[in-house]
């Protein structure tokens, strides 16, 4: 069984921008794009 982590919205928004800066494919890149624009509009925040 494996113990749950909590995640927070720093972590998410860490590895959206991390994959912003990586990715070639300019559909995924939008995909991040959208993704990273939910969590800093729709989340609480706990920066």
């Amino acid at each position: 069984m494996q113990s749950q982590q909590h995640v927070s919205n720093k972590d998410i928004i860490a590895k959206l921008i991390e994959k912003l800066e990586t990715e070639k494919d300019v559909v995924q890149l939008d995909i991040y794009r959208n993704a990273l624009e939910a969590v800093l509009f729709q989340t609480p925040d706990d920066i």
